[in-house]
């Protein structure tokens, strides 16, 4: 159905919600993210062949059991009974007959002995079924050989296949970026002509490659399923592509010409880490900039006095755990200076000490104060160019050379320039990788991102934001409902746990808040009713906005009335299903509590005016996200991610803040307000931005956190659809067993088995808990099929694919790409 406007699409709109109604505005620009690959590459790798021969061989296990159970329950007892009747001795069949009852159990042929011991006991027609027994198991051994080589033949196929592929030097490229370290040991030589090597005339038809390049391939074949199905813009070459919607353009898609790429280069964070240490560690004392830790504040009535080297001096506590420690006059003084903006130099000018005593003083207080050779903001994207110009020994800023030379040379010339950064890190560290359990991105020394050439080259018209503004009308007014009830539910765990009085944000951030969502769970039984109440056509199951709407009208009681207009900065990400964006089915695919990101995050560095997208973005919310009632929380940097600081107050919790110091408090200075409501900062109220702490707390403090509301019905839950929209893919959460043995045919057997019993389509997602991202699994082919069955046994995860491979309509690259939208929003409800 073609769902084109005849006018223009509004990039603002309200929708029915409850007892009022939910403002929606939707940002420009937007991210379109794709793998940076076709997905047609990974179709060389699949034989669908093995899909019917799964079904064939399901077929025959189903004979043979029933013919199994015939014997064992149908003819079994009698035999049994006349061979061994009470009142006389047994048969001199008798042990001939157990074993044809356990060769029977275990699907084997009957030897000539036990078919006359049947024969002899229940006469001819046993004799004919034994021998229709045999002829069974002798067809189903052939099948089984038979199909066994078929499987050998298709593992070889995507054997050959994946290594022409990954053979491709783009491809090559991409996989140096992802994991320089794999390629070097594995891919520096071609894949393809290690294989055709082993594939020799007259190698056994049972043969396959020799472990290293089994392993090698299983690899391979694992980036380009990676590199083909996945929307990932960090770390794994899939562009920053920014977009414009223009609701006035009556065509779904405008593209411009293309430009050149961009490559963007920069430090991982434990290598800025690690640079930042030792400028502190190189930099003469005089020149550091010392600053109050913001865990410590002073006790009133500890002292205090100003003699900067005599006096009583004071208390500071440490406000995660209460403990005090008693400073003298001079490092109190020192403590109080210190406001991050003056070097340790220009401190002992002020109080009167030389920089020995000022260094001294310092060292006093411990961890109460942080003095670092130039402190990071902890949204800096840049970090090397901030840092090199203070190391005195200039590795910095050969470092820093080296990265740009590495961004500029062109591949396969990079892996040179690779290595010199990594020589240049070296110098600083000692080491150039950090294992597993870092972040993707902060694992090598530097992470990086490429712009597309379609970045800020395409708009999407009427057509497109009308698909838009359907599935947002559709969606989010349940995950609005949803963030205004789990955020009640945590402001009780947070009353329950401070007994009804204010306390250190930072002392209850430290305290393990139990997550119990009764609200939110009333929600959820309401749409699983809703769900479990219709019959799935398909595997779908379609509901109205209005249905969902009259089914948790009752639960707006729930909410006080004064907590349910605050706006919120959600960020969706959208699907479009068809080869033709304005006239799709939309879906789901994700939605995230903080669109700020999408602005001032990573890939910002990547837009042509960095500065001017963040300002545009601030100025856009501003007038529905007043800042004077905000403020955002300050974390030290732990991975490449960065969340930047909204307007408002900036909270310093473990990082430092980009903003000027009026704008910010340390977290020793904000409380929980009493009824836990909000935070409270020198008398003032205040929200959280989303997206600060992951806890009730943050829960209880912020701006409703707008995520999606998961419906479960079971082991199985269809598809969900709401006005024509995918609000929920189908998924599957099952055990997966354990592969029996080693053969190959035997563990790809008892997949496809499993598969077949859950009823799973052909191309899923799984999430397990061996591995920490979804893995794209397509049943016909071969190497997936092994890579599932050596996963293990344990509860899984499975959604189908959406869009499949044939309704993808970004084309780049020569062919279509798996495409999603990341949109920025505005949301709240309204009187």
């Amino acid at each position: 159905m073609n769902h084109a406007p005849a006018v223009a699409a509004p990039l603002r709109w309200t929708v029915p919600h409850g007892p009022a109604e939910l403002a929606v505005e939707l940002l420009s620009p937007c991210l379109l993210r794709t793998p940076g690959f076709p997905v047609a590459l990974l179709a060389g790798t699949a034989s669908p062949a093995t899909l019917d021969l799964a079904a064939r061989a399901a077929a025959r296990a189903r004979v043979a059991r029933a013919a199994r159970a015939d014997f064992l329950t149908g003819r079994w007892p009698a035999l049994r009974a006349a061979a061994r009747p009470a009142d006389a001795a047994r048969h001199p069949a008798w042990r001939a007959l157990l074993r044809a009852h356990r060769r029977i159990e275990g699907y084997e042929a009957l030897g000539e002995p036990q078919l006359a011991a049947l024969e002899s006991v229940g006469g001819t027609r046993t004799r004919i079924w034994a021998e229709s027994w045999n002829a069974r198991v002798r067809s189903d051994a052939a099948f089984r050989a038979g199909a066994a080589a078929q499987l050998r033949s298709a593992t070889v196929a995507a054997w050959r296949h994946t290594a022409r592929t990954v053979d491709d030097e783009r491809m090559r490229h991409a996989v140096f970026v992802s994991n320089p370290s794999f390629f070097r040991t594995a891919l520096k030589r071609p894949l393809a002509p290690r294989l055709d090597a082993w594939e020799v005339p007259d190698r056994d038809t049972d043969a396959v490659p020799p472990r290293g390049l089994r392993r090698t391939l299983t690899t391979a074949h694992r980036y380009l399923r990676r590199f083909t199905t996945r929307c990932e813009t960090i770390s794994f070459f899939g562009p920053v592509l920014f977009a414009a919607l223009d609701g006035e353009s009556d065509r779904p898609v405008v593209r411009g010409e293309p430009g050149a790429e961009r490559v963007l280069v920069e430090a991982s964070t434990w290598l800025t880490d690690a640079l930042g240490r030792a400028v502190t560690e190189r930099l003469d004392p005089a020149l550091r900039v010392a600053r109050r830790s913001p865990l410590f504040r002073e006790r009133d009535g500890g002292g205090g006095s100003s003699d900067h080297g005599h006096g009583v001096g004071g208390v500071l506590e440490r406000v995660v755990d209460g403990k005090a420690f008693r400073v003298a006059a001079g490092p109190l003084a020192l403590w109080r200076a210190a406001d991050g903006t003056l070097t340790l130099g220009a401190l002992a000018e002020l109080l009167g000490l030389d920089i020995a005593a000022a260094d001294t003083a310092a060292r006093a207080l411990g961890p109460a104060l942080i003095v670092a050779g130039r402190p990071l903001p902890a949204t800096e994207l840049r970090p090397l160019a901030r840092l090199a110009p203070h190391d005195p020994t200039g590795t910095a800023a050969r470092l820093a050379a080296a990265r740009t030379a590495y961004a500029t040379e062109p591949w396969p010339g990079r892996t040179a320039a690779y290595e010199r950064v990594e020589e240049r890190a070296a110098e600083l560290t000692g080491v150039v990788r950090r294992g597993a359990g870092e972040h993707y991105a902060d694992r090598e020394v530097v992470f990086e991102d490429r712009t597309s050439p379609w970045s800020e080259r395409v708009t999407f018209g009427a057509p497109v934001l009308d698909g838009m503004r359907r599935a947002l009308s559709a969606v989010l007014p349940v995950c609005h409902l949803g963030a205004l009830l789990a955020r009640e539910d945590a402001r009780e765990v947070v009353r329950g746990a401070t007994g009804g009085t204010g306390q250190p944000l930072a002392r209850l951030a430290m305290t393990e808040l139990p997550d119990e969502r009764p609200r939110t769970e009333l929600l959820r039984t309401a749409l699983r009713d809703l769900v479990a109440g219709r019959t799935a056509c398909d595997g779908v199951v379609e509901l109205t906005a209005e249905e969902i709407g009259a089914a948790t009208a009752g639960l707006w009681r729930l909410v006080p009335e004064g907590d349910r207009y605050e706006a919120s900065l959600p960020s969706p990400d959208l699907m479009a299903m068809g080869r033709d964006p304005g006239s799709a089915t939309w879906l789901l695919s994700e939605l995230h509590d903080d669109a700020s990101s999408v602005y001032g995050g990573l890939e910002n560095r990547a837009h042509s005016d960095p500065a001017g997208l963040w300002q545009e973005f601030t100025a856009r919310i501003a007038g529905r996200l007043p800042p004077e009632g905000l403020a955002t929380i300050v974390s030290r940097r732990r991975s490449a991610h960065v969340t930047p600081e909204l307007p408002g107050l900036s909270v310093e919790l473990s990082g430092l803040s980009g903003k000027p110091r009026t704008e910010t408090a340390p977290v020793a200075e904000v409380s929980v307000a009493p009824a836990g409501d909000a935070i409270e900062v020198r008398g003032e109220r205040r929200l959280l931005y989303p997206g600060d702490l992951r806890s009730p707390l943050h829960r209880a403090v912020s701006l409703p956190s707008v995520v999606p509301v998961t419906v479960e019905t079971g082991a199985r839950t269809p598809r969900i659809v709401i006005d024509s929209v995918v609000y929920q893919r189908a998924r599957w959460r099952v055990p997966l067993p354990d592969a029996p043995g080693p053969e190959p045919y035997d563990r790809w057997l008892a997949v496809q088995r499993w598969r077949s019993g859950h009823s799973l389509p052909r191309h899923v997602f799984l999430r397990h808990a061996s591995e920490p991202k979804p893995l794209y699994v397509d049943f016909a082919d071969p190497l997936s099929v092994a890579e599932v069955a050596g996963l293990g046994g344990g509860e899984c995860v499975v959604s189908e694919m959406l869009p499949a491979p044939d309704e993808l309509w970004w084309e780049s690259d020569g062919g279509a790409q798996c495409a999603e939208f990341r949109l920025g929003c505005v949301v709240g409800a309204r009187r």
